[in-house]
């Protein structure tokens, strides 16, 4: 999986800004969701809420 972010400060994030954020599963494999239950793989909505740390997780399935 590869994570793909960007933003307006050429590569730092500051505090009560988004960056863009997407999801690019592996071949063979589909993007399903994020652990927040947000299910498009671009996003932009997502801000630290204490600053400094933010955690997500992206649910990809196998492409039978």
């Amino acid at each position: 999986i590869q994570y793909m972010f960007e933003n307006s400060f050429g590569g730092a994030f500051f505090y009560g800004n988004a960056p863009t954020i997407t999801c690019v599963p592996d071949e063979g494999y589909r993007f399903v969701m994020w652990s927040d239950g947000v299910t498009s793989p671009t996003r932009t909505d997502v801000k630290p809420t204490d600053g400094n740390t933010l955690t997500l997780y992206a649910i990809v399935e196998k492409i039978n």
